[in-house]
């Protein structure tokens, strides 16, 4: 059978219609609805608590957020709500008592999320903003995977790169299994320094790490490798042509400043894909870096040279 039903985003008398059917045409209806677009995400959210509880946490398994979604108006306001909790009933308005609500039902979507997207800076402000606050701060609580991607406005080429702690917030309240991170950062020194930063502790719980578009220059590239995470895969995405007699592209390891030596776990493998769009390519070379293990990490890295296609299984970036 094929059920087509049209949903108005304003449509308010979806509440009474879903209560008069059976459990699982609910879920069929809300569920093609509601994962269409944001906008009807948002639609769906007006529903009543019960009637959003009864549907949620078998729906948002994917959840993207991303400032052309406009879902930052959505975030400010849970941000807003999150900060009144503590006021009591007697002071609550009625407006705040629907925004109360409004907070549950995020919740649930939060709560059932296990791939979480954000994109751009201000998403990822205002969504650490919101973690930050000990009665968000596991919101995200069953995340596995999260992608944090494109700070860039698209109309505006100019870095601006958030707070490290909103994304080392971001990190600590989700604890996933797999990250994707593609920043967009054209600085190798930054770059570096952000990556050292989230293995202060952020990155306990990650069992594989992708960085897309670490910064590389004409003769090499330097990748931070970091401890106790089996799988890292690292995407060089910006084709830069060779000098004059030039002939591979090296590519030079780093440990990351997170433990002493003696406490290092070192990863189980390590990826490094030539993913660029150029016709023609360097090969890519792994040369001895002045860093302890080396001779282990040889051993477990896989180079593949932009001939293949490679996808990433995270984000679907290829």
């Amino acid at each position: 059978m094929t059920l087509d039903i049209q949903l108005s985003h304003s449509d308010q008398i979806l509440s009474g219609i879903l209560s008069t059917l059976p459990e699982e045409l609910n879920h069929m209806i809300l569920s093609s609805f509601a994962t269409q677009s944001f906008e009807n995400l948002k639609c769906v959210t007006l529903l009543s608590t019960g009637n959003y509880t009864f549907f949620a946490p078998i729906l948002f398994k994917s959840l993207e957020l991303n400032k052309e979604q406009g879902c930052l108006s959505i975030l400010w306001s849970i941000d807003a709500i999150g900060n009144q909790q503590d006021e009591s009933d007697e002071q609550i308005t009625n407006h705040g008592r629907e925004c109360r609500k409004q907070h549950e039902r995020f919740g649930i979507i939060a709560s059932s999320t296990k791939k979480l997207s954000i994109t751009h800076e201000e998403v990822i402000k205002a969504l650490g903003n919101i973690l930050k606050s000990p009665i968000n701060y596991r919101l995200f609580k069953n995340v596995d995977e999260l992608i944090i991607r494109n700070l860039n406005d698209r109309n505006n080429h100019n870095m601006h790169l958030p707070n490290d702690q909103y994304i080392k917030t971001i990190f600590n309240s989700t604890l996933p299994k797999k990250v994707c991170l593609d920043l967009g950062i054209p600085f190798a020194n930054t770059w570096k320094r952000i990556i050292n930063d989230l293995s202060q502790g952020s990155l306990d719980s990650v069992e594989e790490f992708i960085q897309h578009g670490i910064p590389i220059s004409n003769l090499e590239v330097k990748l931070i490798i970091l401890n106790d995470i089996k799988i890292q895969r690292f995407f060089l995405e910006d084709y830069i042509v060779p000098s004059i007699g030039q002939t591979s592209l090296c590519i030079q390891y780093e440990m990351s400043s997170s433990q002493a030596i003696f406490n290092r776990i070192l990863p189980e493998e390590i990826h490094v894909y030539a993913n660029w769009n150029g016709i023609h390519g360097l090969p890519l070379k792994l040369v001895d870096s002045n860093i302890p293990y080396m001779t282990d990490l040889r051993k477990l890295t896989f180079l593949h040279d932009f001939e293949d296609h490679h996808v990433c299984e995270i984000c679907g970036k290829d």
